[in-house]
C-alpha cells in the first residue's frame, strides 16, 4: 500500500503520446497557460476567471481522488496523503502537510477535515510574478481549486480550501487551509463557495449575452433619450422643455437646478410636492453641505422624504448646476440605466447652458463695446447710436444714468487680480440677467461703468446701485466696493460728459459714504466739470497753506484726513474720533496742530466751508488721496 502511495505508475511514451496512470496526459509550459488565463480574464473578468480556475482544479483533483479510492489504500489519511503526492508529481508545487485532523460519526458516511499545509515553487505564483509583478493577494486558485476537489471526493463532503500566504505576494511560501464545509464559519461560506458552483460554459455564455443584450437595450434607450434632448436643443427648446421630454421618456420626475439648488426647471411634480421635495432636500444640504460644497459626479442621496440621484452640470471644469431624478417611493430601486440617462441628460444641459452663456457673453461683450464707443465719442452720429441701440433692444432716446463702480481688496494681496476681475465682470452680468435687466455694461481698470436707462428703475438710481453693491458684497466678501453715480442724461450725446460726472462723484467716495452722485457735489463739482481745473486747484492748495506743503509726507497726509472727515461730520468730535479710531483727546491735539499750520479759526462756518471745498476739488482731481 505504501508502494501505492508514493509510486504511482510512471509517466510512458508512446506513439507520441504521454500516459500516466492509464490516462493521455500533455505537457503545457505555464507560459502558455498564463497566456491562455489573461485572454480568459479579458473576456469574463477577474472575479469570474477566479471562479472557472477553481472549479477547473476541482476537476482535476476530484478525478485524482476518484482513481485513490479504488485503490484500496487501509485509512483515510494514506488517501489523502496520495493526493499531496500526485500534486507534486503533477508540477502543480511541492506540498507539505502540516496539520490533519479527520473526525467521522459511525452512522454517517462522511467525515469533517480539518487539514493545513504550504505550497512551495507554485507554479501559478512563479507565472503571475513572471508576467505581472508582485500580486496584491493570493492568486493559486487552480491549486486551491486541486485541493478543494481532491478532498471532497475523499471526505464525502464539501472542502473548503482558502490560500492564506502566497509567493506571488512575495511571501516564503503559499501556506493554506482546508475545512470540511461543516467546520466553517458563516463568512467563509458566504465569501468562498460562490466560486465552486458548477456553471458550465455554456452558463457563462448565457449569462455574459443576457449581460451584454441588456447593456445594449440599456445604450440604446440613453441614446435615443439623448438624441431626443439634442434635437430639443437644436430646435431651440429651454430646460423646460428637456426635463418635459426626459420625465416622458423615463416615467421619472426630474429636476434641473442651478449651483444653488435654485429650479431652472422641473417635470413629473406639481407644484405642491415640488415645494416639499425642495424643503427636505435644504434641509438635508444644511446638515451636510459643510462636509460636501459641491457634488462633483453622480450621487445618490436619501432623505426623509424622498430619494435624489443627482449628477452635476459642468461647463468647462466649473459646476454650474445639477440635475436629478427624484424617487418619491423610497422601495423604488434605482438601476444602472438610470445612471446612464442621467449622465446623458447633464451633458445635454451642460450643452444647452454653455449655448446661453456664449450667447449672453457674445451679446454682452458687443453692449460693452458699443457702450466703449458711445463714451469715448468714436460715435458721433446721434442717429448711429439709436440704430445699433435698437439692434440690442434699447432705447437711447430715453433718459439715463452712468454709473462708475470700483472694487478694492481688504486683504494685503491678491492672489490673482485678473481672476478676480473676470468674476467681478460675471457678477455683474448675473445680476443684470437675473433681473432681466437690459443695460450696457463695460470693464474698466479695477471696475465697470453701466448705462442704466431711467424705465427700468422701480425706484431711485441710488437705490438701484445699492442693490448692486449689495449683491457683490455678497458674492465676493473680501472686497469693498463703491458706486459713483452721474447726473441724469436726456441725450446720449452727452454720454461722454456724464460719464465724466461719474468718475468725479466715485473719486469722492468713502469707506462711510460708497454710493455717491455727481449731484450731491454741488458747486465743486461743476467748477471741476468746465474745466476749470487748474484754477481750482490752485485755489484749493492756497487755501490749504502751509498743511499742504508735503502732502505725500505721512504725518501731513494724516492731518488732512482728519481734517476732512472732520469737516465732512460737520464738526463733531466723536463721529470724528469713532470713524478714525481716534480717542477724543488724541483728535484734540491735531485739531490744534491744524489751526496753527492754517492760522485759521476752525469754528468759523466760511473757513470750514472754504476748507472743505478745496479738499474735495484737490480729491476730484486726483491730485490728493486721503482715503487709502
Amino acid at each position: 500500500m505504501a508502494n501505492n502511495i508514493f509510486s504511482p505508475k510512471s509517466l510512458t511514451k508512446q506513439n507520441g503520446a504521454y500516459h500516466m496512470d492509464g490516462e493521455r496526459v500533455v505537457l503545457l509550459s505555464i507560459s502558455a497557460i498564463g497566456t491562455l488565463k489573461e485572454d480568459i480574464e479579458s473576456n469574463i473578468g477577474k472575479e469570474r476567471l477566479k471562479g472557472f480556475l477553481i472549479r477547473h482544479g476541482k476537476e482535476l483533483g476530484s478525478n485524482d481522488a476518484r482513481k485513490a479510492l479504488t485503490m484500496n489504500f487501509s485509512t483515510v489519511q494514506e488517501s489523502i496523503q496520495h493526493g499531496t503526492v500526485m500534486h507534486t508529481l503533477k508540477g502543480h508545487a511541492r506540498v507539505e502537510t502540516t496539520y490533519l485532523k479527520i473526525e467521522k460519526k459511525d452512522d454517517e458516511p462522511k467525515f469533517s477535515i480539518h487539514m493545513e499545509g504550504n505550497w512551495l515553487h507554485s507554479y501559478e505564483a512563479e507565472e503571475y510574478v513572471n508576467r505581472y509583478g508582485l500580486a496584491n493577494e493570493p492568486i493559486c486558485n487552480t491549486l486551491v481549486g486541486y485541493a478543494s476537489g481532491y478532498l471532497s471526493v475523499i471526505s464525502n463532503q464539501q472542502v473548503i480550501v482558502k490560500e492564506i500566504t502566497c509567493e506571488a505576494k512575495g511571501d516564503a511560501c503559499c501556506h493554506w487551509v482546508a475545512k470540511s464545509i461543516d467546520l466553517c464559519d458563516e463568512d467563509t461560506i458566504k465569501n468562498e463557495l460562490k466560486y465552486y458552483k458548477e456553471d458550465t460554459i455554456i452558463a457563462e455564455l448565457g449569462y455574459t449575452y443576457e449581460k451584454l443584450l441588456e447593456e445594449r437595450n440599456n445604450l440604446t434607450r440613453a441614446t435615443n433619450i439623448y438624441s431626443h434632448l439634442t434635437e430639443e436643443i437644436f430646435k431651440g427648446n429651454n430646460l423646460q422643455s428637456i426635463a418635459e421630454v426626459v420625465c416622458e421618456a423615463t416615467g421619472t420626475p426630474i429636476t434641473i437646478d442651478d449651483v444653488k439648488f435654485r429650479s431652472f426647471a422641473y417635470a413629473g411634480l406639481s407644484p405642491d410636492e415640488y415645494a416639499e421635495v425642495n424643503v427636505t432636500f435644504t434641509t438635508y444640504l444644511e446638515n451636510y453641505r459643510k462636509e460636501h460644497p459641491s457634488f462633483l459626479s453622480i450621487k445618490k442621496i436619501v432623505t426623509a422624504t424622498h430619494t435624489r440621484l443627482l449628477a452635476p452640470i459642468f461647463i468647462g471644469k466649473k459646476v454650474s448646476g445639477y440635475c436629478s431624478f427624484i424617487y418619491i417611493d423610497s422601495t423604488t430601486k434605482i438601476s444602472d440605466i438610470d445612471f446612464m440617462i442621467l449622465e446623458r441628460i447633464s451633458l445635454a444641459c451642460s450643452i444647452y447652458l454653455l449655448n446661453e452663456k456664449n450667447c449672453f457673453e457674445a451679446t454682452e461683450r458687443m453692449k460693452g463695446y458699443f457702450l466703449d464707443n458711445i463714451l469715448s465719442g468714436k460715435i458721433t452720429s446721434k442717429k448711429d447710436i439709436l440704430q445699433r441701440g435698437n439692434f440690442i433692444n434699447l432705447d437711447l432716446t430715453q433718459s439715463y444714468y452712468i454709473i462708475f463702480i470700483s472694487y478694492q481688496s481688504m486683504e494685503e494681496k491678491l492672489s490673482n487680480e485678473l481672476v478676480f476681475h473676470e468674476a467681478f465682470m460675471e457678477t455683474i452680468a448675473e445680476f443684470l440677467k437675473r433681473n432681466k435687466l437690459n443695460v450696457l455694461f463695460s470693464q474698466r481698470t479695477n471696475g465697470g461703468v453701466l448705462l442704466v436707462p431711467t424705465s427700468i428703475l422701480t425706484k431711485t438710481i441710488e437705490f438701484f446701485s445699492r442693490e448692486v453693491l449689495q449683491f457683490l458684497s455678497r458674492m465676493h466678501p473680501l472686497y469693498r466696493f463703491r458706486t459713483g453715480i452721474s447726473m441724469a442724461g436726456t441725450s446720449i450725446e452727452q454720454a461722454c460728459k456724464h460719464y465724466d460726472e461719474a468718475k468725479t462723484a466715485l473719486h469722492m467716495t468713502t469707506e462711510r459714504n460708497d454710493i455717491l452722485s455727481f449731484e450731491s457735489l454741488g458747486v465743486v463739482g461743476m467748477l471741476i466739470n468746465q474745466n476749470n481745473e487748474e484754477a481750482v486747484k490752485q485755489m484749493s492748495r492756497y487755501t490749504l497753506g502751509k498743511l499742504y506743503d508735503n502732502p505725500t509726507c505721512s504725518k501731513n497726509k494724516e492731518l488732512l484726513r482728519t481734517l476732512y472727515v472732520y469737516l465732512e461730520n460737520g464738526g463733531n468730535l466723536e463721529q470724528t474720533s469713532d470713524e478714525l479710531c481716534l480717542s477724543v483727546s488724541g483728535l484734540r491735539y491735531r485739531l490744534q496742530k491744524i489751526k496753527s499750520l492754517l492760522g485759521q479759526d476752525l469754528s468759523h462756518p466760511y473757513v470750514n466751508y472754504q476748507l472743505f471745498l478745496s479738499l474735495q476739488a484737490l480729491i476730484i482731481t486726483g491730485e490728493l488721496s486721503i482715503m487709502d
